[in-house]
């Protein structure tokens, strides 16, 4: 088979949004039932070819084969993920999407909340505290080192960057690039009824009355098999008891602390990399706020 490009991330950065509308091109396929294989960070993925080859089963003839798996560019899988794409196709074109660092920790913070159990992850309900428990939120966040590292592999023409910003503000803009990139010809595409796909304000969170339950020691099995339930079997009918809560549009609350912990391990790296891209540093007022922010207090 051949794989023409991989939609590689970054997570919680309109990845899903923009493979729908790369869909809808005729030159272009991707797995309509599966959008994210996750196959090239299987550590046992030389034995699923045929499962991976059948996912690119009804592709016409002609068209450019491609897939997203946003777990290629996560800190854990990304350096593995990269040799194999590059070892078994040489040519791979790679397309990733970024965004206000800010923005993609809290959207990352709630899908963990959302589907957590179902890897018996119970999300701390703080910012502060989620990103101790989970430091891989903050490096996934790291894109120039991703970038780097996939730059050690391909050449830089090989690899496309995008804004989930300009996504959202000029899809036609953003699919012309994608379409040039990709090498096909440019075609109408209807976005304009396009909606965001995979919000954040749509992923739920455990009650404290949940959380309670599971911890009663008088059934522990009970516990047990409430983290089996997928999580959205579990949106279906936890709402109404109480037991589950959508986060909506409500907005996050970050202390000093966390603020703390985000400017610390990113530093001035996100607007070196905006610059380095093109814009500038209010192209992410969010973390160039809470950049500032601190830089005051220190002086």
């Amino acid at each position: 088979m051949h794989l023409d490009f991989v939609v590689a991330g970054f997570s919680k950065c309109g990845t899903t949004t923009l493979c729908a509308l790369l869909m809808k091109h005729t030159k272009i396929f991707l797995p309509p039932r599966f959008k994210e294989p996750r196959f090239f960070n299987r550590p046992d993925y030389a034995l699923y070819w045929n499962w991976y080859r059948d996912l690119f089963y009804t592709a016409p003839a002609d068209a450019l084969l491609g897939e997203g798996s946003v777990s290629y560019t996560e800190s854990e899988f990304a350096a593995i993920s990269i040799k194999r794409l590059v070892k078994n196709f040489p040519k791979i074109k790679i397309i990733l999407i970024t965004r206000d660092p800010v923005t993609r920790i809290e959207s990352s913070y709630r899908e963990m909340h959302n589907s957590g159990t179902d890897w018996g992850i119970e999300t701390k309900f703080s910012i502060e505290e989620a990103l101790v428990q989970m430091p891989n939120i903050i490096e996934d966040t790291k894109y120039w080192e991703i970038i780097a590292l996939y730059l050690t592999h391909l050449p830089k023409e090989q690899l496309q960057i995008l804004f989930q910003e300009d996504l959202k503000a000029n899809p036609r803009n953003v699919l012309a690039k994608c379409f040039d990139f990709l090498g096909v010809e440019q075609e109408k595409v209807n976005y304009s009824k396009e909606k965001q796909l995979n919000p954040g304000s749509n992923k739920y969170y455990d009650t404290q009355t949940l959380r309670e339950l599971r911890n009663i020691k008088l059934h522990p099995q009970s516990a047990k098999a409430s983290y089996k339930i997928p999580a959205e079997v579990q949106n279906q009918f936890m709402p109404q008891l109480n037991l589950r809560q959508p986060f909506g549009n409500k907005a996050l609350t970050w202390s000093v602390a966390a603020k703390e912990q985000l400017v610390n391990a990113l530093g001035s790296k996100p607007n070196i990399f905006l610059n380095n891209y093109g814009k500038n540093e209010s192209f992410w007022p969010r973390y160039t706020a809470f950049f500032k922010e601190l830089s005051n207090e220190l002086i």
